[in-house]
């Protein structure tokens, strides 16, 4: 992410890998609650992710599948 500019994976901007990685971040929170505590950057990722307004609207919406264990 740092090599990338920081704000994207690839590119410099944003692509499917970005959206995978924070799927997986999104279950690394939801198992392992404090994990990204100890990586500001990725966390910062992925509120900056989350915050993507088509993203936001369809994480908020009930179409959004639940995680497995949720």
């Amino acid at each position: 992410l740092k090599k990338a500019g920081g704000q994207f994976f690839v590119a410099g901007k944003f692509t499917f890998a970005d959206l995978n990685v924070f799927e997986v971040l999104e279950l690394f929170e939801k198992f392992i609650d404090p994990v990204l505590d100890k990586f500001p950057t990725l966390k910062a990722f992925k509120a900056s992710v989350a915050a993507r307004p088509n993203l936001a609207k369809y994480l908020a919406s009930a179409t959004r599948p639940k995680a497995f264990g949720a």
